[in-house]
């Protein structure tokens, strides 16, 4: 019979990064049916790479993070342009980090949300499954917040990015092929949410 060593949950070696990245991802289902049809929302669609998020766009996205419980979310909405601003560089970092905690002032799952929809190729999407996921491999906490995002969780998502040779590099947004590279780097993501979502079960301590 056989049973999970916890201990071996703590192992972080980079040169397993494509094994874990394939093996968690099995296990995501993001089926979220459509604001208005039975379809499942498209994810990499919704982003709308390479153009301006639309209103339909911010709705279906709204949708399928909060697994169908939200869309027409007027915080987010009557802010579009900011979104697309930050997406083309039309505001920096500093000024987008003030919207976006304007708009959700409490936690950071959802400011960060509103970074990743503008710049996906940039800001992985992060909550509690993946800091736990993090504090876990990494065996140290980070602080749930911007701070504890960008200095901790970002690099380590990369890192794994890297290791598991799904890109050669973070991108820059600028590369011909970059839905291809985002819809890749969403199985990191994917890969780490439902680890650390099994953790919160399995080894909650």
């Amino acid at each position: 019979m056989f049973i999970l060593n916890k201990d071996e949950l703590k192992d972080y070696d980079l040169s397993k990064a494509r094994q874990f990245v394939a093996f968690w991802n099995q296990f995501y289902d993001d089926t979220i049916r459509s604001i208005d049809s039975d379809q499942p929302i498209s994810y990499i669609d919704e982003l709308n790479l390479g153009n301006e998020l639309t209103e339909r766009n911010i709705k279906q996205l709204l949708r399928w993070k909060t697994r169908g419980r939200l869309a027409d979310d007027r915080r987010v909405l009557n802010k579009r342009d900011y979104i697309n601003d930050f997406r083309f560089g039309r505001k920096n970092e500093a000024d987008f980090k003030e919207i976006a905690w304007e708009i959700f002032p409490s936690g950071f799952s959802w400011p960060i949300f509103l970074f990743h929809i503008a710049r996906p190729f940039e800001f992985p999407i992060a909550d509690q499954n993946v800091f736990r996921a993090f504090a876990t491999m990494k065996q140290r906490e980070i602080s749930n917040d911007w701070d504890g995002y960008r200095d901790g969780y970002k690099s380590f998502f990369f890192e794994i990015a890297v290791s598991a040779e799904i890109i050669a590099q973070p991108p820059n947004g600028d590369e011909p092929n970059i839905r291809d590279i985002v819809s890749e780097l969403k199985r990191v993501d994917n890969a780490l949410f439902v680890f650390g979502r099994f953790l919160k079960s399995y080894a909650p301590n």
